[in-house]
């Protein structure tokens, strides 16, 4: 149990610990940036995600599916053909990226509508900043919901416990019954063994005037018999 409630308060404190540094101001800021896809370097835009979720790659995938048409490349790489996307005119087609980094996980995209990244980089470098923040809350609610289980685990633990503590007194109660009972049953038995140590003392002296008596018949008996002989 002491283990179980230490585990509970580690879980805790560490979901306190995140939650307070991410109340420290996280900066959220995506840069351009550089990554080679299907064999050219293309200019786009990243951003750094400061967790080691590997979900995060799972939600960049999803992210690109709601531009476009996905498709998987080689290696960490993705394509989406038909997209669209903010500032953009007509369709454009988006190149990105999402692997592990020093720090966590990094997100890159290049946005190809036949223009330089550049001239898109305002809404390209928000809607990264926007999926970076995203994945701070996602990971944030996690770590509630662990918390909130946690918790739970607790407070079954405890009842548990109450409910034992509950049995206890009751088992303790019975035991106390018992224990007069017991007590009673020997003093009726003491009682009993001082009546029959009574009783036999009783019987002895019984047994002493019966064999007093069977004497005295059995002599009134000879002399009856002893008148036959004198007739």
């Amino acid at each position: 149990m002491k283990r179980f409630c230490a585990i509970i308060v580690l879980i805790i404190i560490g979901c306190l610990a995140s939650f307070n540094s991410f109340a420290q101001k996280r900066t959220i800021k995506a840069k351009l940036h550089k990554e080679e896809v299907e064999g050219v370097s293309r200019e786009g835009a990243a951003i750094e995600i400061d967790l080691n979720n590997k979900s995060i790659v799972k939600e960049w995938e999803s992210t690109l599916k709601t531009y476009g048409k996905l498709t998987k490349l080689k290696g960490d790489a993705y394509k989406v053909t038909e997209a669209t996307f903010p500032g953009v005119t007509g369709t454009c087609v988006i190149y990105a990226k999402c692997y592990s980094s020093s720090k966590g996980y990094l997100a890159w995209w290049s946005i190809d509508n036949g223009t330089h990244i550049t001239s898109n980089s305002k809404h390209s470098e928000s809607k990264l900043e926007e999926f970076a923040r995203q994945q701070y809350i996602n990971d944030i609610n996690e770590q509630v919901k662990d918390a909130e289980s946690a918790i739970k685990s607790a407070a079954k633990a405890q009842e548990k416990q109450v409910d034992k503590g509950a049995d206890l007194i009751i088992d303790i109660s019975k035991n106390g019954q018992e224990k007069q009972k017991l007590e009673q049953e020997l003093k009726d038995n003491a009682s009993e063994l001082q009546q029959l140590n009574k009783d036999v003392e009783t019987n002895k002296g019984d047994q002493k005037k019966a064999a007093d008596e069977a004497a005295k018949m059995q002599k009134a008996l000879e002399v009856v018999k002893g008148k036959l002989n004198d007739l």
